[in-house]
């Protein structure tokens, strides 16, 4: 922007070369991801691979899997995305899982395990190289042909050559009065070079610049991708152009320029509900958001109703159940009276039989020798003796267990009927099919408003989604582009700010989204490069 000397390339200091080994004639999404796999080597072997977050008070959710789900609130500015892997550590216990879904300032995780209905506080590990990883598989999809990128284009971004190839000029709109003669030429550059460098120093307007670029842009029907690597430099490009355009341009009020991804409350100030997605579409569907309300209302009135009844009615099923409690219990009870009753006769036969050996040995002991041979040997009756002793001491114990027992089923009968008859109490001022007829009615009203209600959040989805789809421009970090290219679609421009932070892999994928052309603005003396690797 008229400052010279243009600055030299930077070269980060390395500690040692490496050959990755390169196929002669590789693409550049080869190489790139070749290089990716040897980062994410040398940031495991370092121990930098992973990334802590502390999370509170969570909650058990249903989820439409067999994972244990849990949400959480989640405010941090990090580059988590949705399918990541994660583990979470809860005191010693260790358990794997995944996040579902991360918006709107909640985090919701799928677990392997099942951590209780509410999680007072546990740590989230997520292992920094994922996002390495997910553009390598990103890069790897482009070298097969699985996701479309302009690889023509990409490529250009990386040739001096090729990137002053020029295009047909768009021209400038009217927007452009308020810019200095240098920031107009940069601009008209931007229109003409199919891709453009910019560099300058603090305070020589880049962003004011780019604003007038995008609205010029705008103002031509090309759809446009603002991406940086901070959400705040992101936003700063945002929050100008929206200045450019005021509140009242079609643009902002048919939400047609909109922030993707993590947004820190207040940074956007007036400006959120026009570029926020779940504010555009409050804004957008107000008759609709109404409605909801309405009957989210109605609904917890029904359901109110419903609880009340389902209450009496579960009293009438536990009194059911008490009652076949009871059956239960006096059944068992005469189980154990028959055993009781039956150990009682084998101990009074094996008493008898021990009597009757004793009185044998008494015998023994005093007959005379001829009588002696007649009979059986003494040690042989004291074995007999002893082995109806013991059959008698266990049938006595087992005697004593079996009458506790029934002492016992006795009392806890005693006590269950107390609860039936409480139990009949409660539901003889209550009229059974009268409450059924209720619930069925209660259920039949509450059926039309759930539906009528999902109905509109299947609008406000398709709304959301629409908002995405129909974006003229979209504002988002470098990071999500490449995580949510199919869902971004394709632009005719993309802009890279604050680019000399920006892993240069991510910068040729993102350029890549472009199929016209790419503007690549920053200043890597103020904002050196990132340098994960020595």
């Amino acid at each position: 922007l008229g400052v010279s000397p243009r600055p030299v390339k930077y070269s980060p200091p390395l500690a040692r070369d490496l050959d990755l080994n390169v196929p002669a004639g590789a693409s550049n999404a080869k190489r790139f991801s070749i290089a990716l796999d040897a980062l994410v080597e040398e940031m495991r072997a370092k121990g930098t691979g992973s990334r802590n977050f502390m999370l509170n008070d969570g909650v058990a959710t249903e989820l439409s899997t067999d994972d244990f789900g849990y949400i959480f609130d989640f405010v941090e500015d990090a580059d988590i995305f949705e399918d990541a892997q994660v583990q979470v550590h809860l005191g010693s216990r260790r358990c794997s899982g995944w996040v579902v879904s991360l918006q709107a300032g909640k985090i919701i995780l799928a677990l392997d395990t099942d951590l209780g209905p509410r999680i007072r506080s546990c740590v989230l590990k997520v292992d920094n190289t994922a996002l390495l990883v997910a553009l390598k598989e990103r890069l790897n999809s482009v070298e097969q042909k699985t996701l479309n990128l302009n690889t023509a284009l990409a490529d250009a971004a990386l040739s001096k050559d090729q990137g002053q190839e020029a295009t047909d000029a768009l021209g400038l709109s009217d927007l452009d009065g308020d810019l200095y003669p240098r920031q107009k030429k940069a601009l008209q550059r931007a229109l003409q070079l199919r891709v453009f460098f910019r560099w300058g120093p603090p305070g020589t307007g880049k962003t004011h610049t780019l604003a007038a670029l995008v609205g010029t842009l705008f103002d031509k029907g090309k759809r446009v991708l603002i991406c940086s690597n901070t959400n705040q430099a992101v936003d700063q490009l945002l929050e100008k152009l929206c200045e450019r355009l005021g509140t009242n341009h079609p643009a902002l009020i048919n939400g047609k320029i909109l922030r993707h991804g993590h947004v820190e409350p207040g940074r956007l100030g007036s400006y959120e509900e026009f570029l926020v997605t779940d504010k555009i579409v409050a804004r957008l569907s107000r008759d609709l958001q109404e409605r909801r309300r309405d009957l989210r209302a109605r609904i917890a009135e029904v359901e109110e109703s419903l609880a009340r009844v389902d209450s009496v009615l579960r009293l009438f099923e536990a009194h059911d159940g008490a009652s076949q409690e009871t059956g239960r219990m006096e059944a068992e009870i005469a189980r154990r009276q028959t055993a009781k009753e039956r150990i009682q006769s084998e101990l009074a036969a094996a008493a008898q039989e021990q009597h009757k050996a004793e009185r044998t040995l008494e015998v023994w002991r005093a007959a005379n020798r001829l009588r002696r041979a007649f009979m059986p040997p003494e040690p042989r009756l004291k074995q007999q003796i002893g082995a109806v002793s013991r059959q008698v001491l266990e049938l006595t114990v087992k005697l004593q267990l079996l009458a506790t027992a029934v002492d016992e089923a006795t009392t806890a009968l005693r006590v269950h009927r107390t609860r039936v008859t409480d139990l009949e109490r409660e539901v003889a001022v209550h009229d059974r099919g009268r409450l059924l007829a209720e619930q069925k009615m209660i259920e039949a009203e509450r059926a039309p408003l759930q539906e009528e209600l999902a109905t509109i959040d299947a609008q406000l989805a398709d709304l959301e989604r629409s908002l995405l789809a129909e974006a003229k421009v979209i504002g988002t970090t470098v990071t999500r582009a490449y995580l949510s290219a199919k869902d971004l679609g394709v632009f005719d421009i993309v802009i890279v700010d604050e680019a000399s932070m920006v892993l240069l892999p991510a910068l040729y994928f993102v350029a890549g989204l472009a199929a016209e052309r790419v503007t690549i603005s920053g200043d890597f003396n103020q904002l050196p490069p990132i340098v994960q690797s020595n």
